[in-house]
């Protein structure tokens, strides 16, 4: 059956961690920065899962970007892969939400509401067949969790049939702000009701990979992003490698909410055979391990797909 996902990014992290998965899904998919093919004749993997080919060849992101204030989405747009983005699916106000959830959800999001669902119909009209919508968002912030929740209840209500995947960062223990925790109060039970599947990114774990695996005692955003984009990439390579995976099963037997928590551990160059989606990815592909276990807790593993050189 034929599958293509549409990318909602949300929010300033929601964006950033988006705009990284892009720049990481071009070069797997030998895509250049200006949506063509590095060589036609032969491509690599599904790219008409998460991109849209135009009459010219050129290779779009199905993406919508959205923010409550305009500076990342200005940022993405002046950097080299912003010219892949399509500028009608770029929406963004004035002024932010200001770590307030009520404001993304009650009065600021729902001003604009309808230009995003517009937006995500006509983006999705144009596809063949769009089943999959893969939201990228914190919790923390007003506009990723507030507003947020309000594109996954209005996905649930017009897509009932198909599949909505979160991907949601956790604030850390120490709070950039003293709402963060009521954010994620407030947003977690809205993913409940109307997300298939929320995976969680937990900042704490991403800068204990640094500190403790890698030995980093200063990494940026940049670098936290970086791990982020590992983990998307590892979890939508069987998708996007021909492997014959049937998404809804795969939601129908995983838990509401999944931990994604990440470190990384040298492979040498060996072939790791410990999961399924190990198993369905090409020959050509070679795995890095990953893992992570903090406290008792129970060990969460994914596996990173690295091209070969």
């Amino acid at each position: 059956m034929k599958r293509e996902v549409l990318t909602i990014q949300v929010g300033q992290c929601g964006n950033n961690i988006a705009t990284s998965f892009w720049e990481g899904a071009i070069y797997e998919h030998n895509i250049k920065l200006d949506g063509m093919l590095v060589e036609p004749l032969t491509p690599i993997g599904n790219q008409n899962l998460y991109f849209q080919e135009t009459l010219n060849g050129r290779y779009v992101p199905r993406s919508v970007l959205v923010d409550l204030e305009p500076t990342i989405i200005d940022q993405i747009k002046s950097t080299n892969i912003g010219s892949v983005f399509k500028l009608e699916n770029i929406i963004s106000r004035t002024y932010g939400a200001g770590n307030n959830w009520a404001k993304g959800y009650c009065t600021d999001g729902y001003d604009i509401i309808d230009s995003v669902m517009d937006t995500i119909r006509r983006e999705a009209e144009q596809s063949d067949m769009t089943n999959i919508f893969q939201m990228v968002h914190s919790l923390g912030g007003g506009t990723g969790s507030g507003f947020g929740s309000l594109i996954c209840e209005k996905l649930r209500e017009e897509y009932q049939k198909s599949i909505l995947l979160n991907q949601s960062v956790l604030p850390g223990f120490v709070l950039d702000c003293v709402v963060e925790a009521y954010n994620v109060g407030l947003t977690l039970p809205h993913l409940l009701g109307s997300s298939d599947q929320v995976f969680l990114i937990d900042n704490i774990a991403l800068y204990e990979i640094y500190f403790k695996q890698l030995k980093i005692q200063t990494p940026t955003y940049l670098d936290l992003n970086k791990l982020i984009t590992d983990h998307s990439l590892c979890f939508t390579s069987g998708w996007r490698f021909s492997s014959g995976v049937d998404e809804k099963k795969i939601v129908d037997l995983m838990q509401p909410f999944k931990l994604g928590s990440l470190s990384y551990i040298n492979a040498d160059n060996q072939i790791y055979n410990m999961t399924c989606q190990t198993e369905l990815l090409p020959n050509q592909q070679r795995c890095l391990r990953v893992r992570f276990q903090r406290e008792q807790r129970v060990k969460y593993k994914y596996y990173r797909i690295l091209p070969t050189n």
